[in-house]
């Protein structure tokens, strides 16, 4: 160290000043490439932030559209405004952004990325449905079937009833209207029966609130045929979209309701946002005339054994003249008949001197009965909807009016809905939405007891059905007087109400307020986690009335009426915590669901009823002389669930879903209240991910779910109950007097839940280019445990327990077809949507006996045998031999040539259909739209007691040959064995014996008083359900107005159907209700309303 600075100092001056200035030469090389490298080693770690908008055609954000880096794992995704940020090292890097719906988009990091816009999927492989919880998902990555239904494909289309309105439209649904009266009930069910006694119907879901679909039914079908379901408080034309979720891993996360599978409709009101100011309006007008009459013989009138009666109900008595002269002239001159041109006037005999003005004799003919009581009615609709928005704020108004005024006499509908809904994102970052509806639904009908009840009942039930289309033929209904001038008491030719009368004074009545409502609030806790909650109410009051006016045979003629008031409420809560698209590895992307849910039911109902009328035409309980309360009813339930739901991704082609679900229930025992259940499915595109697409085949995919879920039974079922004896009185006082006992129902405090196990595979395959799309599923569904009650000995007590024993299996093919044979550049198009259904139902198991279980009337029922199809028709058949030859007894005279009868009841027909099939035609060119929908039901048996009556009563035009004599066909058999008689070779022997046209029709013959399977009929069908035409007014002609759109149409319901296999002239429309729809009877023709078919024009403008 010291020689060193020895030897510096021997350096010269200028030798130190070049050597240091050297150094710092270095020191500064060194600096800078310090710095250099600093700088290099810094720059690869710099970050630039690049912020987009994202929205769609229309301008409207498009929230959660996946952004994501070329060539990297990093991404994210928009904002519910369609905002994002990524931070990126290189600006040269290209981003692919995606969404459901939408065309990819690839653009370059350092292009203008303010208003990137998504134009919408034109290949429709990237369709987008609405699923469980109102989550929109990409169909390719559904395992499980699902249809969506589009708003145009509901509104506007002759059919204010949304359920009608989806008919034929949907594979795997059944709808089945329950006849022509405003409002009448309509019945739906997908994939089958599950419950024996509980309600097969779907959980219905509006807004993403629980929407109750009962009927109100306060009497039975017997006095009351037309009550609604409360989903026709829904007007189909404030409807912006419905989906089927048909299986239960479809509907898992809406737990143990979702059973029979879910309808998810949204509102305008709940519809998500749009940008700018849209207002439309839309009105109808439809004219509505009774679709079929049955075709009448126009040759006798009123009497029996060909000898006129007036004061007969039926048309067995002398011919008319026309008809006298020609049995006469075939008679080789034989005056075998009288001709009878004139008959004493029968209420000038019934109700001597009140009617001085009628003339004593009237001509003797048949006159026009039915067309003399329905009318031509109408139905006016009107909507208006107001949309505004800028992307981030929202708010829809929608108000709508329906009128409807029927066939029957002083018989309307009316519904009046106003809403309001919007969306909005705070300042803060949360995002908040809802909506609230309130709806007025109106109903009036005559009293309409079914004619199965009434007419075999003494004909004094009071409702029109009674002898309506069994009244003499030779009775002019329109031209006699049917009330009293002075007391405005009933009129009528024999003991029984004049339908006239009764559809003048005898009404029902309906009044529906309903107020339904959400709320919703999300918020990103981060950019790949939200936290929302949604919370709604549904609650309505259905008030009933039904009104007897005194002076008629019915009600003892003081009259009475019945005052029923139900109320029921539904609170429902969710919180739900939603994981977006996390991409765990290169090729597998995770999403997920966990919620929690709170529901609580509120049913309550009074019913009250009043016999006597004090004053005159003043119909209210005070007024009557005796009053009573029948009913007094309130129950509550309450359900809790957790969920989950796992979604993975590979590839984008192999696609799989976990969900799990636990309910607890305040209806079943605590040890039991508790249920967990799964599903899990699986889909794969196997054209992706084998790169097998072609000019023939565009898309394959595979998918395959199974689902379990559970449900509670109804409440009350634990403990056995005391009820308060029926009626209970009131007192002058006001105070009312109670009595109680003990139910002859045993309850159970073991119960178990019910469960449904679902199976299902199906495939989608897309086949030139979109031109052809098959979605074909299979499913295997079985229930058990399911709540039954069965029969106890009468010693203990009690007449039946309640125990979970029964089982029914379903399994079934869906398949939706859609064709499109022709697409030109010119712009015509012809598209064909196929929807096909077939269901085969078995009863596995029944009570804990294998017992039938028998629902029905007492006279036709339906039974749930083990090892028969669901709910077979039940009755007293004739007897046959073993190859189904009908047996007849031998001999003339006495019941020689007539029918044996069974010893007992037995199932004697199937009611349940083969298949349907609805086809849509749809046909575009240019501004002009063409559709027509056919549906085809085959098989199918059904009794029908309107071809009863009408054969009995000699009106139908297949009995007018009367001379001659009949032979019922079949072979001799042995009244008492059941056995078939053989001759001496051993073979059965042929029926010869002949009776009269009397002893065919009416005596144990083929009309009401015969076996019941002797009018059973199959009810296969082919109907001409839609027909719309459509035009949209060119821009051109109303581009000085202020209409953005105009489109005009005339559509068309019912217009036509063919039933092959009914009774030849009956013309009964064989899409009927054996009950109110909520019912499981089935397979019963009652005599109720007939069908309907409309007619009408529409008009469509947006401003």
């Amino acid at each position: 160290m010291v020689g060193g600075n020895v030897k510096l100092l021997l350096y010269s001056q200028s030798d130190k000043l070049e050597f240091i200035t050297k150094i710092n030469c270095m020191r500064k090389k060194l600096l800078l490439g310090f710095c250099a490298m600093a700088f290099f080693a810094m720059s690869s770690f710099a970050q630039t932030v690049v912020k987009g908008k994202v929205s769609g055609a229309d301008g409207a954000p498009v929230a959660g559209a996946s952004v994501k880096v070329v060539g990297s794992a990093s991404g994210t995704s928009t904002a519910a405004d369609g905002t994002f940020s990524l931070s990126l090292s290189d600006l040269n890097k290209t981003l692919e952004i995606t969404s459901v719906g939408f065309e990819k988009l690839t653009v370059r990091a350092n292009a203008n990325l303010s208003n990137l816009q998504l134009n919408a999927s034109t290949s429709g492989l990237q369709e987008v449905v609405v699923t469980s919880l109102g989550i929109r998902k990409e169909k390719k990555q559904l395992v499980y079937a699902v249809s969506e239904v589009k708003a145009e494909q509901l509104q506007q289309k002759a059919e204010p009833d949304v359920l009608r309105a989806l008919s034929g439209k949907v594979p795997g649904v059944d709808i089945t209207g329950g006849g022509g009266a405003p409002g009448q009930s309509t019945r739906i069910n997908l994939r089958g029966n599950t419950s024996f006694s509980a309600v097969n119907q779907p959980l219905i879901v509006v807004d993403g609130i629980p929407f109750d679909n009962s009927v109100n039914n306060s009497v039975g079908f017997n006095q009351g045929t037309t009550f609604s379901n409360r989903l026709y408080d829904i007007d189909p034309n404030n409807i912006e979209s419905m989906t089927v979720l048909k299986g239960i891993s479809a509907s898992a996360l809406y737990g143990q309701r979702a059973a029979n599978g879910v309808v998810l409709i949204t509102t305008k009101g709940g519809a998500k946002s749009r940008k700018g100011l849209e207002v439309s309006y839309s009105t109808s007008y439809n004219a509505e005339q009774v679709s079929s009459l049955p075709d009448y013989q126009n040759a006798y009138g009123q009497g029996s054994n060909q000898n006129y009666n007036g004061a007969f109900i039926g048309n067995w008595g002398a011919p008319f003249a026309d008809q006298a002269r020609k049995v006469n002239a075939a008679s080789g001159g034989l005056l075998k008949y009288p001709e009878i041109n004139y008959v004493p006037t029968q209420l000038k005999i019934r109700y001597p001197g009140l009617f001085p003005n009628l003339p004593d004799s009237i001509q003797y003919k048949a006159y026009d009965l039915l067309n003399a009581f329905f009318k031509t009615g109408n139905m006016v609709e009107n909507s208006l909807n107001v949309n505004a928005g800028d992307g981030r704020n929202n708010v829809n108004v929608t108000a709508s009016r329906m009128y409807n005024t029927g066939i029957l006499p002083n018989s309307n509908t009316g519904r009046t809905s106003v809403s309001i809904g919007g969306n909005t994102q705070l300042a803060n970052g949360f995002r908040v939405s809802g909506n609230i509806n309130y709806v007025n639904t109106t109903q009036q009908n005559p009293k309409s007891g079914a004619s199965f009840y009434n007419d075999y009942g003494g004909g004094t039930g009071g409702s029109i059905f009674d002898r309506l289309y069994y009244f003499p033929r030779s009775f002019p209904l329109g031209e006699m007087p049917f009330e009293d001038p002075n007391t405005g008491g009933n009129i009528f030719y024999r003991a029984t109400d004049n339908p006239l009368w009764i559809a003048k004074y005898n009404l029902f009545s309906s009044n529906v307020n309903r107020v339904f409502g959400n709320f919703s609030a999300a918020y990103d806790l981060t950019k790949f986690l939200e936290l929302s909650f949604k919370g709604g109410l549904n609650t309505y009051t259905d008030f009933q009335s039904q009104i007897t006016r005194p002076g008629g045979n019915s009600g003892g003629g003081i009259g009475n009426m019945w005052n029923s008031t139900t109320k029921n409420t539904e609170k429902n809560f969710q919180f739900l915590l939603t994981s977006k698209s996390l991409k765990l590895m290169n090729n597998l992307d995770f999403n997920g669901i966990a919620g929690v849910e709170a529901n609580e039911r509120n049913y309550y109902n009074n019913y009250q009823y009043g016999v006597g009328f004090i004053v005159p035409d003043i119909y209210k309980l005070t007024n009557t002389s005796q009053q009573a309360v029948y009913s007094d009813y309130e129950r509550k339930q309450r359900i809790l669930g957790a969920f989950g739901r796992l979604n993975f991704s590979y590839n984008n082609y192999l696609f799989l879903e976990l969900t799990g679900r636990n309910d607890w229930t305040s209806t079943l025992p605590a040890n039991n209240r508790s249920y967990f259940y799964p599903s899990a499915g699986l889909s794969f595109v196997f054209t992706d991910a084998l790169n097998l697409k072609s000019n023939v085949l565009s898309y394959g995919k595979l998918r395959v779910n199974f689902a379990e879920t559970k449900r509670d039974v109804p409440p009350y079922q634990l403990l056995t109950t005391y009820n308060v004896t029926s009626p209970s009185y009131l007192t002058p006082a006001g105070s009312t007097i109670y009595s109680a006992s003990l139910s002859d129902a045993l309850k159970n405090s073991n119960l178990r839940p019910e469960g449904v196990r679902e199976f299902e595979v199906g495939s989608e395959l897309n086949f030139f280019s979109g031109r052809v799309k098959l979605d074909l599923t299979y499913y295997r569904k079985k229930s058990y445990d399911n709540f039954v009650t069965k029969r106890v000995p009468v010693t203990s007590g009690f007449s039946s327990l309640a125990i979970n024993a029964g089982s029914i299996r379903n399994v079934g093919y869906e398949a939706g077809l859609e064709v499109v044979p022709v697409k030109t550049k010119s712009g015509l198009t012809w598209s064909i949507y196929s929807a096909f259904n077939l269901i085969r139902s078995k009863v596995l198991s029944t009570d804990d006996q294998g017992a039938d279980i028998i629902v029905g009337n007492g006279s036709i029922d339906n039974v749930q045998r083990v090892g028969q199809p669901f709910g077979m028709l039940y009755g007293l058949a004739s007897a046959r031999d073993e190859q189904g030859n009908r047996l007849i007894w031998p001999g003339m005279g006495g019941n020689g040539g007539k029918h044996i009868y069974q010893d007992v009841d037995d199932i004697f027909g199937n009611p349940n259909l083969n298949f349907k099939l609805g086809v849509t035609n749809t046909l575009s060119y240019k501004n002009v739209n063409f559709s027509f929908l056919f549906d085809w039901w085959q098989g199918g048996q059904m009794y029908s007691v309107t071809a009863a009556s009408l054969l009995l009563r000699g009106q139908l035009i297949n009995s007018a040959n009367r001379e001659g004599l009949y032979v019922i066909p079949g072979v001799y058999g042995d009244p008492d064995t059941k056995k078939a008689l053989l001759d001496a070779s051993g073979k059965s022997i042929k029926n010869t014996t002949s009776i009269s046209a009397f002893d065919y029709y009416f005596s144990d013959g083929f009309g009401a008083y015969g076996p019941d399977d002797t009018n059973l009929y199959d009810r296969t069908t082919i109907r001409l359900r839609e027909v719309n035409l459509g035009y949209n007014i060119p821009k051109k002609f109303i581009s000085k107005t202020p209409f953005g759109s105009m489109n005009i149409s005339f559509s068309g319901r019912n217009l036509w159907f063919r039933a092959p296999n009914l009774l030849p002239g009956l013309n009964l429309d064989p899409e009927v209700l054996s009950d109110v729809s909520t019912s499981n009877i089935q397979g019963i023709d009652a005599g109720a309303a007939p069908s309907t078919r409309r007619y009408g024009v529409n008009l469509r403008v947006t401003f």
